[in-house]
């Protein structure tokens, strides 16, 4: 049988609870401001009234950004392996709609951006010999 979520489980739990809080105060805290804009991100826009509107991508709040820019915000530490020196980014496109990713067709931001590969592969090679040897204690102890 297909395992139903119970509607008064999310409500209840804590992470969505949260995840709730912050898409209130996205909304209604309208003069607080989250992002920035990248320098020499504009381009050829002409009307300086074409903006994509304020968001929440589920995680994080976005402000009205002006067409053809790129908007940007500190990584945030709940990302396994983040680094809050570098950028979320979010591309507002020259018509004033959020960038969509070509696969889903939804509003992307891009998250990707807050990783630096080399050092995952890196950790991800060194759990590798952690669990080999971990591994190896347990055999010899059984």
């Amino acid at each position: 049988m297909e395992h139903l979520i119970n509607q008064e489980d999310l409500r209840n739990d804590q992470n969505n609870q949260y995840l709730i809080s912050l898409q209130k105060k996205c909304f209604f805290d309208v003069n607080v401001t989250y992002s920035t804009i990248l320098p020499n991100s504009t381009s050829n826009v002409t009307d300086p009234n074409v903006n994509c509107p304020r968001t929440f991508d589920g995680w994080m709040c976005w402000d009205e950004t002006p067409a053809g820019t790129t908007a940007a915000q500190a990584c945030p530490e709940f990302i396994a392996g983040s680094d809050s020196g570098r950028n979320v980014l979010k591309r507002c496109t020259e018509n004033g709609t959020w960038l969509v990713h070509p696969n889903t067709s939804k509003p992307w931001t891009n998250y990707t951006t807050c990783i630096d590969v080399e050092d995952l592969n890196i950790g991800l090679e060194r759990n590798k010999y952690v669990n080999l040897g971990t591994r190896r204690q347990y055999f010899k102890m059984v």
